[in-house]
Order: C-alpha cells, then sequence, then structure tokens
C-alpha cells in the first residue's frame, strides 16, 4: 500500500522486475535530465515542477504531466502480474475471491500515467514463476496542484443605459 498526497491531479508508476529494470529506470533518467530544457518548454507546468522538488524523478514527473515515457524495454527478464485497486479489493485479492481493480498489467517493466485511484492505493502482485523469486521495484510519482487563495482590492464600474433619439432615412 502507499498513499497520494492530497490533492493528486495526475501519478504515474513505473513497476519493473530485476535488475535490468533498474538500469533501464537509471537511463529514462539521464535522457529526461538532458531534456530538461526541453520539458520545461513542451509542459506548460515545467518550470514549477522543476522548481519544487528537483529531488525527485524527472523521468515520473514527465510521465505524470504529459503521458510521454523516457523508459526503455528490457531484453530479457521475467514478468510480474499487478493490479493496483482499493483495500477492500486488496482483501478480496488475498482470500482469492473476485475483485476490480483500476489499473492492472503483466510484463518485465509497466509504466503509465494515472489520473484515478483513491488516497491509499494497494498493489497486488503475483509471480507465476513456481521455481524462482523475482524482485520487483516501484516507483511513484504524484503531481499535485495547491491553490493558494488570498484577498484583494477590486474597482467596481458602475454601468448604465442612456437613450439618445436620432433620425433614420
Amino acid at each position: 500500500m502507499f498513499t497520494l498526497p492530497d490533492n493528486t491531479v495526475y501519478w504515474s508508476y513505473y513497476l519493473g522486475v530485476g535488475q535490468d529494470s533498474e538500469k533501464i529506470f537509471k537511463d529514462a533518467e539521464e535522457k529526461a535530465k538532458r531534456r530538461r530544457a526541453q520539458i520545461k518548454t513542451v509542459t506548460q507546468l515545467g518550470s514549477t515542477l522543476f522548481a519544487a522538488d528537483p529531488s525527485g524523478s524527472l523521468a515520473l514527473a514527465l510521465l505524470a504531466l504529459t503521458g510521454y515515457s523516457e523508459f526503455g524495454v528490457p531484453e530479457k527478464a521475467d514478468n510480474i502480474q499487478y493490479w493496483f485497486t482499493d483495500e477492500q479489493n486488496s482483501q478480496a485479492f488475498l482470500n482469492k475471491r473476485e475483485f476490480t481493480s483500476f489499473e492492472k498489467g503483466n510484463g518485465p517493466l509497466c509504466n503509465r500515467r494515472l489520473d484515478e485511484g483513491g488516497k491509499d492505493v494497494f498493489l497486488c502482485l503475483i509471480n507465476d514463476n513456481l521455481i524462482e523469486g523475482i524482485d520487483v521495484h516501484l516507483r511513484v510519482a504524484a503531481i499535485t496542484v495547491t491553490e493558494h487563495r488570498g484577498t484583494r482590492q477590486v474597482k467596481k464600474y458602475k454601468l448604465g443605459l442612456k437613450k439618445e433619439p436620432y433620425l433614420t432615412d
């Protein structure tokens, strides 16, 4: 389970299996860093994003903001079946009952931008390899919007209607 921050409008995830997926993630981060200036001009929120948290993942932030992915494809890796769901459906999953999810997949490396899910998100995994265990890496980035409200003086104008007679042909 992980908890998304308040006011999340979009979030993205990266789910990879094995050490190859870690190399792919690092390569995507390097590509995103090289394209940082380009990302700022393409994305209206880019300057705000990079000023707010430069320690986060640029590749995941790009995915969450625009849906554009820098992630490559592993040459050879085990796959993982996964479902993102809520607490009630995660309990049904654990008890081997029918359940629903708002995102699912099966593969060695999966990533996507989402705008759904609750505040608490549960990840259900199945390793279909009955012989060997696998390492699964999950990374999540969330885009939040915080409104800043205040008061200010505003000039008010009084509008009126004035009628004037005129001659027509």
